[in-house]
């Protein structure tokens, strides 16, 4: 099996309600770095995927999260994402609450849909890391 991995920085806020830790109930932020691994038993034209097909879907996920704030789905309706959205900032909603465990997840949903659609037979997202601090991550592997 080869393996290739790509990192990627973004800037964004958030803030967790259902957190245990109440400094995680306000809004804050952090400078994410997102790790994706793919990997594949053959490779095409001596690679499993080019790196600049990875850059060019990243691009696509940084202009959504990149200076967000990234709420719950259940945060929608509430006076700071409202805030937020009038004087013209970013929101993006993720599957649960955004932690860089459920981000992991949607990272990689949307990298495998992607894959899925260059048509990319073989090539799997074997794990997606995301770290909110340089000591602190979450990773999903399907």
């Amino acid at each position: 099996m080869y393996r290739i991995g790509k990192t990627f920085r973004f800037e964004a806020a958030h803030y967790l309600l259902d957190s245990d830790s109440e400094p995680c109930h306000n809004l804050h932020g952090h400078s994410y770095k997102v790790e994706v691994v793919l990997a594949a038993p053959d490779l095409v034209k001596g690679m499993v995927w080019d790196f600049c097909h990875l850059s060019y879907w990243w691009e696509g996920m940084k202009a959504s999260y990149d200076h967000a704030l990234i709420i719950a789905p259940h945060c929608l309706g509430d006076a700071l994402t409202g805030a937020v959205v009038a004087n013209r900032g970013k929101v993006i909603a993720v599957a649960g609450e955004p932690t860089a465990e459920n981000m992991a997840k949607e990272f990689h949903d949307r990298l495998r849909q992607f894959l899925a659609a260059e048509k990319r037979a073989g090539v799997k997202v074997e794990s997606v890391k995301v770290w909110e601090t340089e000591s602190a991550w979450a990773e999903y592997r399907p």
